[in-house]
């Protein structure tokens, strides 16, 4: 497999988009990048979209100077195409080796939402001492204003 991108184009239309292995991949028929004809897209990420069950892209055909297809799929790439169908049907997908630095980046998330949770929370515990502090020296105030009233209603008398 020594090949890093394939050229493929949408069966239908002039744009399709699909969600393959975990990431948004978009497919122009013309590329709005380059303006030729079909998209530049990873090896794995067109081989999956090549093998779905009812595929939304096909190999994209360009002409060649005489004025014939050129043949974009070799004969490995048939094959990875057959066992990626395979593995659909059977319902096994396999594992890429791009998911070890997605989990590295999802378990430095977790760290740093952890460290979030703690500080909100120190937080909101200052700030309930703190309201109960307050609801205290109301009640002395309220207690405190009471007996003004109390004295000065029996003054007045």
């Amino acid at each position: 497999m020594s090949k890093k991108t394939l050229l493929i184009q949408p069966i239908r239309g002039k744009f399709v988009q699909s969600t393959i292995n975990g990431k948004i991949t978009r497919v122009w028929l013309v590329d709005p990048d380059t303006n030729e004809q079909g998209t530049e897209i990873a090896y794995n990420d067109a081989i999956a979209m090549l093998a779905m069950r009812h595929p939304v892209v096909c190999a994209a055909q360009v002409k060649g100077k005489d004025g014939k297809y050129i043949k974009i799929l070799d004969e490995d790439d048939l094959a990875a195409i057959e066992k990626k169908r395979d593995e659909y049907e059977s319902g096994v997908s396999s594992v890429s080796s791009s998911d070890s630095s997605d989990t590295s980046a999802l378990k430095q998330l977790v760290e740093t939402q952890s460290k979030l949770i703690d500080s909100q929370n120190e937080k909101m515990t200052s700030m309930q001492n703190q309201m109960e502090k307050m609801m205290e020296r109301f009640e002395k105030l309220e207690k405190s204003s009471s007996k003004k009233n109390k004295k000065e209603e029996t003054s007045e008398e």
